[in-house]
């Protein structure tokens, strides 16, 4: 059907829906009677002549006459066969050639020859079939309705037509059925009829069909439980699980064993969850319903099984020092425990644990290498014993010895004998500064103590902070001021400073003074002074600087500073492009950073900046704000050196530093810090640091310098008195920065577990590195820095990652190996990039012993190729793969 055809179709469906209220046989046209049946004519006039009704005229051959509608043709003849039409009649009058009715009517040739023969015989109409009346039904269902056709003429396709109140909703009937889905309340008719032409008395009209509202749909109860079985110590498991129901509504869970209810629970829609516990074993069911409805909407069946009594396998650690075995077991089942410790297989001494998980110690054991097993009292079926080797003892260390004390231009220069590998911590009386040096694989040791001019009259070195190891050399030892006027650089001073940076030739005493203060500080090792101001001052303010040298300090300078309005740094981040740029990484190159001059802040510059905040003390972002700028153009920037480790030096006054965070955090783990760590060095962060350098041995002057954290980073630092680190804080991954994450960072780092940034945030690299820690250690493996784990940590028996040595991540081992990661530089570096390059790997442009980005993504793309984790650090397998050694 065309569109029109559609259109008028609907528009009678409309008019017998509007007539729904009359009976149909009044909305139905009357069929003709036998005795007028239609004619269907099919004549074809004869050349010259007009179909009636049409009025057609051929040019030259007729006249039309007015009213009649008779042809009259140019001979005056009426040509015979055809028709006379009378007018206002209708009614036609044959001639001779009078054909009958219901049959069609020969037309002669248009040249006026015979009529073909046709044997006599006239061909039948072609007639159309007759429609039978359509006879449907319809039932409503929820928001369905439903026509179903039991009656019509086969093979023509039926329509049917939803009329709602607007545009009639038409669809064709499939297998003499059709729906309507979806409907809102209210009453409906439809109207079903054939598609063909002319078959619009044939329809079907149902009406009055109510779909009515329908009432809201309960959400079904879904529940999910699990079961715990039995363990064999209490015999008692448990179920439970979670339920999914209609919000606002209570759930009542009740627990039915032998079809007796054992128990029930409700659940609010705020609480879902379900627990039964001390359930021996057996068969249960689960059954749920609504609160106020008893009928059951769910019901599972579970089964609580009885725990089989396996043992769970051992987890251990054991760790040497002078003299002792300390063994911790942190993973057992509670039975009994057998410790054993061998030397070259032979048992030495055993003890138990009873309660499985426990420490035992092994005390006045003789030095040597020895091995520790670890087993059940009563052996168990498919637990093995564990077995710790390569556990060290040693005895009482060598004792300290000095060789040379020599006295120079502000510096003691001191050469001795020592346990190989060793720190000895080195002071003056009177005291000056303190001075941490490590002694070489044979046990010699060379340091430099920078003091001022004087007369010094005894020289101490003990081991760490072991007091107990301390040896004294007394005597005279003169050291001389420097006879060169020396040089004096200051930091700009603005109205908010509250201390003062200055440097100088390293041991030159330097006075400061205002109208209302003065202090004197001498030049530490690098030549830096760290002053702290009483308050600050106002702009223009004058600051004299004195400083001394020549013999006991006879000669003298003044140097005067005003204080200025303090200089305000663009913030340089990732992507910016600026002189600012070019200054900023020329002065990172000239402290000996990773990084050429540049106008583009990218990747390079992000992790050139990061490396020097994260030696600087401040917080690793990458990017240079207001803080880094300042400390970057101070006198006082530390030069990169990745071999060496050194600390700010921070003072009363001082604040902003993420390491001032990480100093109060420690000393707090000690005992020594007891208020908030809130990175402000205030008097009670000065008294904290005196009483760590007393207990420990060092120069007590209240300022953090470089010695001072070496040692309270390190595994020798002592606890306050009377005080037992034993509630360090649990670490663990987290997006937040975290003050005591840095010293762990930092600890890891020194044993080379670390290759990433020290910056306060516990994420996947040093989750990684605790657990390669753990796992080198003997510990449970779980990623936590824990209070056992940060204990085995921070001591001095904890074992530096395979291939490392204690002292450095970046120190070689006696294997040749050494972990290479960005900002490593030297021969190590130099080969890796040789070998990155003769393996095809261009993005080495050049090897120039500097792990920078070419480096970087020459690993990354090596370890992608070869299948290995790929995180850009040039680690043991990396260096087997691309070395073909077997570090």
């Amino acid at each position: 059907m065309d569109s029109t055809s559609i259109k008028r179709k609907l528009a009678m469906m409309l008019a017998l829906c509007m007539l729904a209220s009359m009976p149909l046989a009044a909305a139905q046209e009357t069929t003709p009677s036998e005795g007028n049946p239609p004619v269907v004519e099919t004549s074809v006039p004869p050349e010259g002549e007009t179909t009636p009704g049409t009025e057609e005229i051929t040019p030259g051959t007729e006249e039309t006459t007015p009213d009649t509608g008779e042809t009259t043709p140019d001979t005056g003849e009426t040509t015979p066969g055809t028709e006379e039409t009378t007018p206002d009649t209708g009614e036609t009058t044959p001639d001779a050639g009078e054909t009958t009715p219901g049959t069609e009517e020969t037309t002669p040739p248009p040249d006026g020859g015979s009529t073909p023969d046709i044997g006599g015989e006239t061909p039948p109409p072609q007639v159309a079939p007759a429609l039978k009346p359509i006879v449907a039904n319809a039932s409503v269902s929820g928001s369905t309705l439903t026509v179903h056709v039991t009656d019509a003429t086969p093979d023509i396709t039926l329509l049917a037509a939803l009329v709602t109140g607007g545009e009639p909703i038409l669809k064709n009937v499939e297998n003499n059925s059709v729906s309507f889905t979806d409907l809102k309340p209210g009453t409906y008719s439809v109207v079903i009829s054939y598609s063909t032409e002319g078959s619009d008395e044939q329809s079907c009209l149902i009406t009055d069909l109510v779909v009515e509202a329908q009432a809201p749909q309960e959400e079904p109860i879904v529940a999910r439980a699990m079961v715990y079985a039995a363990p064999p110590s209490t015999g008692k498991g448990a179920i439970g699980g979670s339920v999914t129901a209609e919000m606002g509504k209570t759930v009542v869970v009740s627990l039915i064993r032998d079809n007796n209810i054992i128990g029930t629970q409700e659940l609010p829609d705020t609480q879902r969850d379900f627990l039964f516990e001390n359930l021996v074993p057996g068969e249960y069911r689960l059954e749920f319903c609504y609160k106020g409805d008893s009928t059951v909407k769910f019901s599972l069946t579970q089964t609580v099984t009885e725990e089989k009594a396996t043992a769970s396998a051992i987890t251990a650690s054991a760790t040497g020092s002078q003299n002792r075995v300390d063994v911790s077991v942190t993973t057992a089942s509670p039975l009994p425990i057998k410790v054993q410790l061998l030397l070259n297989g032979n048992l030495v001494e055993a003890k138990t644990i009873a309660a499985g998980v426990g420490s035992v110690s092994f005390e006045g054991v003789n030095a040597g290498v020895y091995s520790v097993s670890i087993d059940y009292e009563q052996k168990q079926t498919g637990v093995s014993a564990t077995v710790i080797d390569k556990v060290t003892v040693i005895d009482k260390p060598a004792a300290i010895a000095f060789q040379n004390i020599v006295g120079g231009e502000n510096q003691l220069v001191i050469t001795g004998t020592a346990q190989p590998n060793t720190d000895i911590t080195l002071t003056t009386d009177p005291a000056s500064t303190t001075t941490i040096v490590h002694s070489d694989a044979k046990g010699l040791f060379t340091a430099s103590i920078t003091c001022p001019a004087g007369t010094y009259t005894a020289v101490h070195a003990q081991y760490g902070s072991d007091l107990s190891t301390r040896i004294s050399a007394k005597g005279s030892f003169e050291v001389k001021a420097p006879s060169v006027k020396p040089t004096l650089s200051v930091d700009p001073i603005h109205p908010g400073s509250i201390t003062v940076v200055a440097h100088t030739t390293p041991g030159v005493t330097v006075n400061l003074a205002t109208s209302d203060f003065g202090q004197t500080r001498t030049a530490d090792s690098r030549g830096l002074m760290r002053f702290s101001l009483p308050h600050t001052y106002a702009k223009d303010t004058v600051i004299t600087f004195t400083v001394y040298y020549g013999e006991k300090n006879i000669n003298s300078f003044q140097q005067q500073v005003y204080v200025t309005d303090e200089r305000h740094y663009p913030l340089l981040r990732r992507g910016t492009v600026s002189e600012d740029v070019v200054d900023l990484t020329q002065r990172l190159h000239d402290l000996g950073y990773p990084i050429g001059p540049t106008r583009r802040y990218d990747d390079s510059v992000v992790a050139a900046v990061r490396l020097f905040q994260e030696v600087n003390g401040l917080s690793a972002d990458g990017m240079a704000g207001q803080l880094t700028q300042t400390m970057l153009y101070s006198v006082s920037a530390i030069p990169y050196d990745p071999n060496k480790t050194v600390y700010p030096t921070l003072v009363r006054g001082d604040r902003g530093l993420s390491l001032i965070y990480t100093l109060q955090q420690r000393l707090k783990d000690l005992g020594y810090y007891t208020i908030r760590v809130d990175g402000i060095y205030g008097s009670g962060t000065q008294r904290a640091v005196r009483w760590f350098q007393e207990v420990n041995g060092l120069t007590v002057t209240g300022t953090a310098d470089n010695a001072t954290q070496q040692l309270l980073y390190s595994s020798s630092a002592k606890p306050a008195s009377g005080y037992a680190p034993s509630s360090y804080q649990t670490l663990r991954r987290s997006n937040r920065y975290n003050a005591a994450v840095v010293p762990l960072q930092r600890r890891l780092k020194a044993l080379g577990y670390l290759a990433g940034s020290v910056d306060g945030y516990f994420g996947s690299q040093t989750y990684r590195a605790v657990r390669s820690f753990q796992s080198r250690n003997g510990l449970s493996i779980t990623g936590k820095a824990d209070e056992y784990t940060q204990q085995v940590l921070y001591s001095s028996s904890a074992k530096p990652a395979s291939g490392s040595s204690s002292g450095s991540s970046g120190s070689s081992s006696s294997t040749g190996y050494r972990l290479l990661y960005w900002g490593c530089r030297g021969d190590s570096v130099r080969r890796l990039q040789q070998s990155l390059l003769n393996a095809g790997y261009k993005q080495v442009r050049t090897v120039d012993g500097i792990y920078g980005q070419w480096t970087y993504d020459a690993v990354s793309a090596f370890q992608k190729d070869h299948g290995l984790a790929v995180d850009g650090i040039a680690g043991k397998n990396t260096q087997n793969a691309l070395y073909g050694t077997h570090y």
